[in-house]
């Protein structure tokens, strides 16, 4: 697959597209219809695409929308093997398609309430975030078996 940043792309200008409800459709069908082309090479998948303009839906419309990021979520992280270990009971696996379901929730819920602090500005410190939720959750795995 291609790497994350032709989804974050795709998603973005679906997001776009839909904040402009007057504006023009064709954009966001044209996006719409190559995601669903490009579904197999894009990391997430046409899901990983659609869910920043689910996201843009639940804030806008929370009383309607809030299922469409973590349903999402759970399809653009879809892993046969994940989902059947969690079908079995298997604890990672389990915990891996909780967080999810949970993580968008908790995400908009985040969003749509004032923090009581400031949250510091993403510089050089987070570089490291990326490589070392996969070395967290690694470690983790290893630990739960």
């Amino acid at each position: 697959t291609l790497n994350i940043l032709p989804t974050l792309a795709l998603g973005l200008l679906l997001a776009h597209a839909l904040e402009r409800p007057r504006g023009p459709r064709w954009p966001g069908l044209g996006v719409l219809l190559l995601a669903l082309l490009a579904h197999p090479w894009l990391m997430f998948g046409a899901a990983g695409v659609l869910l920043p303009a689910a996201f843009v839906q639940a804030l806008r419309r929370p009383r309607y929308a809030w299922p469409w990021p973590p349903l999402l979520c759970l399809l653009a992280n879809y892993w046969p093997p994940l989902y059947g270990d969690a079908w079995r009971g298997d604890v990672f696996a389990l915990a891996v398609v909780a967080a999810c379901a949970l993580a968008p929730l908790v995400g908009i819920s985040l969003l749509r309430r004032p923090l009581g602090f400031a949250v510091a500005p993403v510089r050089r410190w987070a570089y490291g975030f990326y490589p070392g939720h996969f070395l967290a959750l690694t470690m983790l795995r290893e630990y739960l078996r």
